[in-house]
């Protein structure tokens, strides 16, 4: 039987800044807490040999200091204890990291977040900011993007380039001259306009987390008429893949482009770059650029609803494999946003 990764989503990501796994070492890490213990199956759900599965397995008890695959997970599993309340395994406060160095706007927004239920975290400074999400295991980073020692996007890229899709990162305010597209395209899962409104900032906490987007997204399903693409495979390049979502390309050819609104849901077969199967995304429309602007390919920005398990493994190792950071790509042309498939 294999266990889902998802409920230790967050802890997953910790124990992995943690213990400073490469990709392909994450990768075997996931595959153990699914109870795939087995090296030869490791390898041939991974596409690498024994050999090589071996070698990262000698290197993750280097790091974890264990000398066993049952050693690795008693040390994964005391260390997502120590992140939950042990009482109950789904009750664990989120953790928010309140970036901003307005001390009187801070204490307020975090005072509201606590009464609301949430584990509020303060840093005032940038260069304590992927410590912090270490040492308190953050679900969440909210920015404030209104701070004077240092921008929003400086902090968003700082965050990213630690942890490449947990925790998620909330920009509380508009910052000017920046687009919605391209916070989203660095890396964070929604910006909140009104700094003053604690109740949408509230909102959009719970709906960024996956315990509260899975049931939000199935009603919201219902609520809105769904629109299938056909039998249409739509290419995607490793640049236009984000851990949240994914850019889609719509050429006048695609009939449905120009009903196609914010908030549709739709299903959508990808064939990701250098990959030969597809998979079936159904996800919400983000964002929509019904013409080509002088950087950027007409498109939408289709933010993830729901994937398959098996298909939500093929996205994983992807997106580790490339090391992707991007949430929802902004849909650059070929060229401006070079991925590259990092050395395994």
């Amino acid at each position: 039987m294999r266990h889902p990764t998802s409920v230790f989503a967050s802890e997953i990501q910790g124990f992995i800044a943690l213990t400073r796994l490469s990709p392909r070492e994450s990768q075997i890490l996931r595959a153990l807490i699914q109870n795939v213990t087995n090296s030869v199956e490791i390898g041939k759900s991974l596409g690498i040999s024994t050999h090589t599965v071996n070698n990262h397995l000698k290197s993750i008890f280097e790091k974890t200091s264990t000398n066993s695959k049952t050693e690795i997970l008693a040390s994964f599993l005391r260390f997502a204890a120590d992140q939950m309340k042990a009482e109950n395994l789904f009750a664990r406060r989120p953790r928010v990291l309140l970036v901003s160095d307005r001390q009187r706007f801070a204490d307020n927004l975090a005072s509201h977040l606590m009464d609301r239920g949430l584990k509020p975290y303060i840093s005032g400074k940038s260069k304590s900011v992927t410590a912090s999400i270490s040492v308190h295991g953050c679900d969440l980073v909210l920015i404030d993007y209104k701070s004077t020692a240092f921008s929003g996007m400086e902090i968003l890229k700082q965050v990213r380039a630690s942890y490449l899709s947990w925790p998620y990162a909330l920009i509380v305010g508009c910052e000017p001259g920046i687009d919605a597209k391209d916070w989203l395209h660095h890396g964070a899962s929604g910006v909140i306009d009104d700094l003053a409104d604690v109740d949408a900032i509230f909102r959009a906490i719970m709906a960024a987390l996956p315990s509260d987007r899975g049931e939000k997204s199935l009603s919201k399903a219902k609520a809105l008429e769904q629109y299938k693409l056909g039998n249409e495979i739509f290419e995607v390049s490793a640049s236009d893949l984000g851990f949240g979502g994914v850019f889609i390309e719509l050429h006048p050819s695609v009939m449905l482009r120009k009903s196609v609104e914010v908030g549709t849901i739709m299903d959508v077969r990808l064939r990701l770059q250098d990959l030969t199967e597809t998979i079936l995304v159904r996800g919400e429309v983000a964002w929509k650029r019904s013409e080509n602007e002088e950087e950027y390919r007409s498109g939408i920005g289709l933010r993830f609803v729901r994937l398959a398990q098996e298909d939500q493994m093929v996205v994983s190792r992807y997106l580790d494999n490339y090391a992707i950071a991007s949430y929802i790509p902004n849909g650059e042309f070929p060229g401006s946003q070079e991925v590259q498939k990092i050395a395994l």
